[in-house]
């Protein structure tokens, strides 16, 4: 599990709650300005029981509103959340995912 700070953790539990996020695919950055939506899949890869020679499989998908030159198969992405603590963001990595064309 990503360690967080002890403000992060009250934070998250507060009613009132500003997130920002981003994707980082290969070089480029992608800001909420430029990302239009996003969806994190994930779940046993065998079911709904972990058993031997089972994995745990996670997907993301995500739509970004400018055409993105120079995307092959397997290049990466790392998509970022990240929520307001007193007066800067504290950011959660969701992970590195591998671009697979459809």
């Amino acid at each position: 599990m990503y360690q967080v700070t002890d403000n992060y953790k009250q934070a998250i539990q507060s009613l009132s709650r500003t997130f920002d996020g981003k994707i980082v695919i290969g070089s480029q950055t992608y800001g909420v300005n430029d990302i239009i939506s996003f969806d994190l899949d994930d779940g046993l890869g065998t079911g709904d029981k972990f058993t031997p020679g089972g994995g745990y499989m996670n997907m993301f998908d995500v739509e970004i509103a400018r055409v993105i030159e120079g995307i092959t198969e397997d290049t990466e992405g790392k998509p970022y959340v990240s929520l307001l603590v007193g007066e800067q963001f504290e950011e959660i990595p969701l992970g590195v995912f591998c671009q697979k064309m459809s």
